[in-house]
């Protein structure tokens, strides 16, 4: 172990000399890639981007490898780094967070915990593992993490314990940067961008009538009731986006009826919405999620309902989460809710559009029914 050691340090000297001569840019020194907007596969357009890796410690329980856990991770950040297509969070920012968050050297780290770490490191990959030994072999197992689909990968390499570290490392570290990048799309969510979200609605509604629609969206900042509502500015911007002629529902006042109507959804939408064909009702809110020195993580969650103003009948219903780091708290709040609107808007409004139109052919029917009856 002594000689395993010694060529362990030599090793390291040798990789992070090359990574000095060499396109290596941590991730906080690379500037973010512009994403173009893309049509449905806005999911294969999100991973042309780097993906944002976070390397944490192994666990290393085996006494033979006891002192490991630590050197695995960092041997494999250096390596992991050397790939185009990837992005490595610095060490010595991770170790601060887990340090606040208690989890030290372990590696250990839960689906929650992952989340967590992943907001307030911006990263979109958390990548740890365990070392172990089986009849006088070292075994690595790594496991790639996706903070926002919970997506999971394991790869696996070994090597002699009289053998240099860095080559079952560097093999676990190949293994595992080509399974992300055949799984790019699947370990970050589908859509992120409002240019990307525009493009989807844009193709998901095709040329389907549009209906006027009204939103009004309650929200809740930091335990702090808001004046200036993110998640409704976010639906609204989409919806006049991809045309179809939105409203505040702060202009219809039917705030009220909107607060009652989250806790009853038999109430009927009062006579004043039906200036609009379809009154989007929902609530938001977020809290508080961690804090690493003067960034502050906030999670916030919005869940949507597009109701039929004419008969009360609801057309669809949809929720989604998102968190965001900033400096202040209540823009991170703010933040975080406009993408989880934007989000949640994606999936309610080409299924609202959809049944609104189905309905409407259906009245269409009776109507000429009616008339011919008449005749």
């Amino acid at each position: 172990m002594h000689r395993m050691a010694c060529a362990l340090i030599l090793s390291v000297a040798l990789v992070l000399a090359t990574c000095a001569s060499s396109q290596l840019v941590w991730a906080q020194e690379k500037p973010e890639q512009p994403q173009a907007a893309s049509p449905p596969a806005d999911a294969l357009q999100q991973a042309k981007s780097p993906l944002t890796v976070a390397v944490l410690n192994f666990e290393a329980k085996d006494k033979p490898v006891g002192d490991l856990g630590e050197k695995i991770a960092d041997l494999l950040t250096v390596f992991l780094g050397l790939e185009e297509h990837l992005q490595l969070v610095e060490r010595a920012r991770l170790q601060q967070i887990l340090e606040e968050m208690e989890l030290g050297a372990s590696g250990v780290v839960a689906p929650g915990q992952a989340t967590r770490i992943g907001g307030l490191l911006g990263a979109q990959v958390l990548v740890t593992g365990r070392a172990f030994v089986v009849n006088e072999k070292l075994y690595i197992t790594g496991k790639a993490i996706s903070v926002e689909t919970s997506r999971l990968g394991a790869e696996l390499a070994k090597g002699g314990l009289d053998q240099d570290l860095d080559v079952p490392v560097q093999e676990l570290a190949a293994k595992l940067a080509a399974w992300l990048k055949d799984n790019a799309d699947k370990m970050v969510a589908s859509i992120q961008t409002p240019a990307d979200q525009v493009a989807v609605l844009k193709t998901a509604l095709g040329d389907k009538e549009r209906p006027t629609v009204a939103a009004m969206v309650i929200e809740t900042h930091v335990g702090q009731a808001t004046i200036d509502p993110a998640a409704e500015t976010e639906v609204i911007y989409l919806m006049r986006k991809v045309g179809i002629p939105a409203i505040s529902g702060r202009e219809l006042r039917i705030a009220d009826w909107a607060m009652e109507f989250l806790r009853d959804a038999s109430l009927s939408p009062p006579s004043i919405s039906q200036k609009a064909d379809v009154v989007i009702v929902g609530e938001g809110f977020s809290e508080y999620a961690g804090r690493k020195g003067n960034l502050i993580s906030v999670k916030a969650r919005v869940e949507l309902k597009a109701v039929y103003t004419k008969t009360g009948r609801i057309l669809a219903i949809s929720r989604s989460g998102a968190t965001h780091v900033d400096l202040a708290e209540l823009i991170a709040g703010k933040t975080a809710l406009q993408m989880a609107a934007g989000k949640a808007a994606v999936e309610l409004l080409p299924e609202a559009v959809e049944e609104w139109n189905k309905i409407r052919a259906e009245e269409a029917r009776q109507e000429k029914e009616a008339e011919q009856e008449k005749e």
